[in-house]
């Protein structure tokens, strides 16, 4: 007969863990303890149950490739993970031209240590280069990138000359109904929202095969995306027919990717390759763009400048990295980014709310007695099941540079 007079009881909890990078003037604060740091989860204290540091004390890779992603270093090769993201897809021609120029320069003055693994966007994903310590190696790769134009970036130079096309279709004394030119201009900004649309798709699709092909490699992994970038939500446009008809908003679905690439603790470290941009009219400049819109156009400029930027900062500040922007030295960019990714706390505890209801929960760390600026993870989705879900249907595969298929695991994929 069992024994009726006692009962087992069963409890589980999962344990969140933050990376904090610590840093004062660029450089990396290693000497905190325990102590300094206090954790707030929707503004609740958290007791603070593990803690490590990781003060450029790197990491030992895997030992051999995941079936799954087929990433891999050698035992050898120690450190977190650095991806560097060429996005081509988001970045004009000739600021893909002077990014390779930088990282090339940057990759000479590198020396062996550092684990980098490169992955390229056009129209899909590519891994061009799985994970490795040799700086040579890596030189000789991008040194044969050749630069792409995207099907889907609509660049400002080619907005202005549309508006131009339709100034001049007013003025030709062709005897064109008002409404036909609406209509032009109508189709134009719908053709281009939608292409805004699949960009953005395709861009935030490729950060989550990412965040997936790399969830086996242990410890942190720093995203170096060297890009163009592109705005969390377009507003309507006046100047239209339908002015509601382009308005976009993608906040939602990039802070779901965020908290997705944070869950495999990637932190995304985004560097705008276009440099620092003027705003004022140059010899390129359409002639009646010029002359019948001056302060719209420097407008359109201003928001086609800070808006990419604004959502680089964003998804650098939810998944913990730095956004880099409004400078010419993308190579200190670069090595600081792989700096600051190299040293950091990891700060565990296990949440008061038992509830796991699939909200969103954000998180605050504090420091006490000490002073320095903090990048982390700003929260995660409370999900039974792990790491969320992807938000869009991912392909099954990323593409090599060889065209040969590696297959990747997905959250929630059988």
């Amino acid at each position: 007969m069992p024994d009726r007079s006692s009962a087992t009881f069963t409890a589980s909890s999962r344990l969140v863990v933050i990376d904090v990078v610590a840093t004062d003037k660029n450089s990396a604060v290693i000497d905190l303890q325990r102590d300094n740091f206090v954790v707030y989860e929707d503004g609740k204290p958290q007791q603070v149950v593990s803690f490590d540091v990781h003060a450029g004390v790197l990491q030992t890779a895997p030992d051999r490739p995941s079936a799954a992603t087929g990433l891999s270093a050698s035992p050898q090769n120690q450190g977190p993970l650095n991806i560097v993201l060429l996005d081509a897809l988001n970045t004009e021609v000739e600021y893909q031209v002077g990014a390779r120029r930088q990282m090339l320069q940057f990759l000479r003055e590198l020396p062996t240590g550092p684990t980098i693994a490169v992955f390229a966007l056009g129209s899909s994903l590519r891994l061009l280069q799985p994970p490795t310590s040799d700086p040579t190696h890596l030189s000789t790769l991008v040194a044969k990138l050749l630069p792409a134009r995207s099907p889907v970036l609509t660049t400002q130079q080619e907005k202005e000359e549309e508006e131009n096309w339709i100034l001049e279709l007013k003025d030709a004394g062709m005897a064109l109904p008002p409404q036909v030119i609406e209509n032009i201009r109508q189709f134009l900004a719908e053709t281009q929202a939608a292409r805004d649309d699949r960009r953005i798709r395709i861009t935030l699709d490729a950060f989550q095969q990412i965040g997936g092909a790399v969830a086996s490699y242990p410890g942190r992994k720093n995203l170096i995306w060297l890009s163009g970038g592109f705005p969390f939500s377009f507003g309507p446009n006046d100047q239209l027919r339908d002015p509601m008809s382009v308005q976009r908003n993608y906040f939602d679905v990039v802070q779901r990717t965020a908290a997705l690439l944070s869950s495999h603790q990637v932190a995304v470290y985004p560097i705008d390759v276009r440099g620092l941009l003027p705003i004022t009219n140059s010899a390129s400049t359409p002639a009646y763009v010029a002359s019948a819109r001056t302060e719209g156009l420097m407008n359109d400029r201003r928001i086609a400048v800070v808006d990419p930027q604004t959502t680089m900062q964003e998804l650098a500040k939810m998944t913990g990295g730095t956004a880099f922007y409004n400078r010419n030295d993308l190579g200190v960019a670069i090595r600081q980014s792989i700096e600051q990714g190299s040293s950091y706390y990891s700060i565990g505890y296990v949440p008061q709310n038992p509830r796991w209801d699939g909200k969103f929960r954000r998180v605050e760390v504090k420091l006490l007695h000490r002073k320095a600026s903090l990048s982390y993870r700003r929260g995660y989705y409370a999900r039974r099941d792990g790491p969320e879900a992807a938000i869009v249907p991912p392909p099954k595969k990323i593409e090599t540079q060889q065209a040969t298929s590696l297959q990747v695991r997905y959250p929630g994929s059988s």
